[in-house]
């Protein structure tokens, strides 16, 4: 049996997302690629009509997934906790995985 030092240092399983797709905190290595993601909603920001919401850690934690949804004024709440899907290509802006969307209803929402 082959040991390799602490247990911290066990990866953890992937784990399964709604719908398939990949998790929030695997987006950034398939960044310039279309995927769905999924995450729990951490936070959520707003500027003018644009909505941010962050999945896995909140704003301003440069880790976090973000989707952003440009021009649709405010969301209907979303319970923070709620696991978030949606698919799109993955850009990185300030070193932050993100997808953007100009419709709210391509994302999917699991309570």
């Amino acid at each position: 049996m082959c040991t390799s030092g602490s247990a911290a240092a066990a990866v953890p399983a992937p784990v399964e997302q709604p719908g398939g797709g990949i998790a929030w905190n695997a987006a950034v290595s398939y960044a310039g690629t279309e995927q769905r993601v999924c995450g729990p909603l951490s936070g959520d920001g707003y500027s003018e009509d644009d909505v941010f919401l962050n999945l896995g850690l909140d704003y301003p934690d440069p880790e976090r997934f973000q989707i952003v949804v440009w021009d649709v004024g405010v969301l209907e709440p979303i319970a923070h906790g709620s696991t978030l899907c949606t698919s799109g290509v993955i850009t990185l802006y300030n070193g932050v995985a993100q997808i953007e969307l100009d419709d709210p209803s391509l994302i999917s929402i699991y309570e």
